[in-house]
């Protein structure tokens, strides 16, 4: 089943201080980097951008949020919109450990529950809807939501069919833990873009 990647790349990294998304790791920004892991597993790509000209060097397609100033959410909807995949892995920006083995899990729960609507990770007791799948079929209710006002991402999901992956559902599969729970890490702080300089220098990933 055909998969397109879409990377959320509209926020203003304002706990950071500057542009997260074009942080370096290892010589490599961040959203190249993401950009990588994601295009082993997806047919597609586009990045969800205000500002097309920082992304140019991906040679992808860089769209526009339909709703500005309207969050993630926005974000959903324009790539969404722009793709003809039915189904898409929706990744923000700031997760440089997202790997391969966790995307490949969420796919398989999606070929084999190919009619829901949205594969919702679960990681460190909280959901990860910013790192999950969606199919087309979620754009009545995220339309619906923005023109509403009803910005948050969780709350505009309610009433759709979701299935949930939580660690043990990933252990089944061979998943270690530390590594699934590591995929969802978000990079908002100085600080923590540190934590991932260490983790990469350790040769964790």
């Amino acid at each position: 089943m055909k998969v397109t990647a879409v990377i959320l790349a509209g926020g203003q990294s304002s706990r950071m201080g500057k542009n997260k998304a074009l942080l370096s790791i290892n010589g490599l920004p961040v959203i190249e980097r993401i950009k990588n892991v994601l295009s082993q597993s997806c047919c597609g790509m586009l990045v969800v951008a205000n500002s097309p000209e920082q992304y140019r060097f991906l040679h992808v397609p860089v769209v526009p949020d339909r709703f500005p100033d309207s969050g993630p959410l926005a974000g959903i909807h324009a790539g969404i919109l722009e793709s003809g995949c039915e189904w898409h892995f929706v990744a923000a920006c700031d997760v440089p450990l997202i790997s391969r083995d966790v995307i490949e899990i969420l796919l398989r729960e999606m070929e084999d529950n190919p009619e829901t609507d949205v594969i919702l990770p679960k990681a460190g007791g909280r959901l990860q809807p910013m790192t999950a799948l969606y199919r087309r079929s979620v754009l009545p209710a995220v339309e619906e939501a923005l023109k509403s006002g009803q910005l948050k991402l969780l709350d505009a999901l309610n009433g759709l069919d979701l299935i949930y992956v939580d660690e043990q559902k990933a252990a089944a599969q061979g998943m270690d833990p530390e590594r699934w729970e590591q995929s969802f890490f978000n990079m908002n702080r100085p600080e923590e873009y540190s934590e991932v300089l260490r983790i990469f220098s350790a040769g964790g990933y």
